[in-house]
């Protein structure tokens, strides 16, 4: 992304927040401090950063390099990623989901475009939240629609996630011409 977009896109954000404005919520704790809420109605309280996704081109190099660099530890999780031509590598201790494309599905995975614009380089942010559908109401009430949804069962998470999760929700958002880059929502509620 170029630096000039990201600029245009935070110093909008930041004039929203401090400009009197109707999104402008009441001081909280302090005399003259302000909060911004956007138009999402209520403040929505959100988990942080679930993890990042980082789109590679070597899976195998990817997950020796961070594993190196971080420490980090991978899981498999090619099931999630075949619909789209990828393989997937989640790492939850690093908070790193490295997504390659599958071999011979170089020029046409999911992943291929911002391969192919940006080279490697993460692509999404996932947030965590308490309620995803929740969530996902208050994006599209901001002009953020989802536009893949996820919803493992209860089967697929012992099968395929060690069943680490009782609940995994996520919704990919049509977010990059608002936010700047591509954000999940994702409920994923540890047993």
């Amino acid at each position: 992304m170029p630096a000039d977009s990201s600029a245009r896109w935070s110093t909008r954000s930041w004039a929203r927040c401090s400009s009197p404005s109707p999104r402008i919520s009441a001081p909280s704790s302090r005399p003259g401090s302000k909060s911004c809420t956007g138009r999402g109605n209520s403040p929505m309280k959100p988990r942080g950063i679930n993890r990042v996704i980082i789109a590679v081109r070597d899976i195998e190099r990817a997950k020796a390099l961070y594993s190196d660099l971080l420490g980090a530890t991978f899981h498999d999780a090619n099931w999630t990623g075949e619909p789209f031509g990828i393989n997937v590598a989640i790492s939850w201790d690093a908070g790193i989901e490295l997504c390659a494309p599958m071999p011979g599905r170089q020029k046409d995975s999911a992943m291929s475009p911002f391969l192919e614009e940006h080279g490697e380089g993460i692509v999404n942010v996932v947030f965590g939240v308490d309620d995803a559908e929740e969530a996902r109401n208050r994006a599209d009430r901001v002009g953020v629609p989802a536009v893949i949804p996820i919803n493992y069962t209860q089967e697929e998470i012992d099968r395929h996630l060690g069943g680490l999760f009782k609940t995994y929700k996520e919704y990919f958002l049509d977010s990059a011409q608002k936010c700047g880059f591509s954000v999940t929502l994702g409920q994923i509620d540890p047993k």
